[in-house]
């Protein structure tokens, strides 16, 4: 049994499968925590000691450098990821034309424009399953991606089905 799906290039959709790698990541508190956690220390050190002198003018102009600072890096990468989805079609020879990804007993298939990459299932680390893409991490940050759009209604139950049967323990399946 082998599934396939054929697709063309979206930005958005890059974009939404990064925002998915990401949010399976360690990542997804990493730069929260850091993102929050610097400046509220900043505050709380510099501006809390002194707050019963300090106007509420005051707190807020030495407390708006640390909020924007946070905003700035809560923003970072997603924009980064943003901008690099809309310029792959560009950039990136391989996303030109139909894309296409499967599974089958073998492993993962990855075919684009000049571009052929084969995974045996024992080269994947993970597989996880979001409501819009099945993410396939050949490294603990880094994923290719099916698209469930690109997928016939049957052929989801059988990439679930696929990789429970190849990656027991190691897929995040919705069922």
């Amino acid at each position: 049994m082998n599934t396939f799906a054929q697709f063309e290039f979206d930005p958005a959709e890059q974009y939404a499968a990064a925002r998915a790698v990401t949010g399976a990541t360690a990542w997804r508190w990493i730069i929260p925590l850091f993102a929050l956690g610097i400046p509220l220390v900043v505050i709380a050190v510099t501006v809390l000691p002194h707050i019963r002198t300090m106007s509420p003018m005051g707190i807020a102009m030495n407390s708006m450098p640390w909020v924007l600072l946070g905003a700035f890096y809560l923003a970072l990468i997603p924009m980064s990821q943003k901008r690099r989805a809309n310029r792959m079609a560009k950039t990136e020879p391989s996303v030109r034309g139909i894309q296409e990804r499967g599974v089958d007993a073998s492993g993962l298939h990855v075919r684009g424009h000049g571009l052929t990459m084969d995974y045996a299932w024992s080269d994947l680390l993970t597989a996880i399953e979001t409501p819009a893409f099945f993410l396939f991490f050949y490294n603990k940050n880094c994923a290719h991606f099916i698209p469930k759009r690109a997928l016939n209604g049957g052929s989801v139950d059988e990439v679930r089905s696929i990789i429970h049967a190849h990656m027991g323990g190691r897929a995040k399946l919705a069922r």
